[in-house]
This record gives C-alpha cells, sequence and structure tokens, in this order.
C-alpha cells in the first residue's frame, strides 16, 4: 500500500511539473522493489529515474501507471496463493 502511494505522489508531482520530486520518488522505488523481489517493477522504476528529468509527461505517467497495474496483479495472485496453499 505504501508503495502504490509512492506511485500515486509521482502522479502528483509530475502534474505539478517537479521533475526532480518525480525522479527522487522513482529512484526510492527502484530499490524498495529491488530489495523486496519485485525485480520487473525495479527495472521500470530505474528506466523512469533516467528519463524523468527530461522525459515526455505523458509517457512517464504512462510507464508509472503500468507499475502500478503491476503491483495490483502481483497482490492479487499473492492473495490467491495465500487463500489456496
Amino acid at each position: 500500500a505504501s508503495r502504490r502511494g509512492m506511485l500515486e505522489d509521482m502522479a502528483l508531482a509530475l502534474e505539478a511539473n517537479d521533475r526532480a520530486g518525480y525522479r527522487r520518488l522513482a529512484h526510492q522505488l527502484a530499490g524498495s522493489f529491488s530489495l523486496y523481489g519485485f525485480l520487473w517493477a525495479a527495472a521500470r522504476c530505474q528506466e523512469i529515474e533516467a528519463d524523468a528529468l527530461h522525459g515526455e509527461a505523458g509517457e512517464l505517467a504512462a510507464r508509472a501507471g503500468a507499475v502500478l497495474a503491476h503491483l495490483g496483479s502481483v497482490h492479487i495472485r499473492y492473495a490467491a496463493n495465500m487463500a489456496n496453499p
């Protein structure tokens, strides 16, 4: 839930044209996802971080949205696995 919140904060930073804040959040998320084994999400956030200062806003928002959608699918599979050990 906290990582989803950070992704939502990224959207707010991008809307406010706070590219440095957007980049910082992407960096934090990349490290956090990597630490917990969410390697696909970590790699996407590293890419977003690299492009945060000069990338096209719509593209950056779409890429962050893809990470958020991915988290939703991971959570659902995890919950299903826990229900049927």
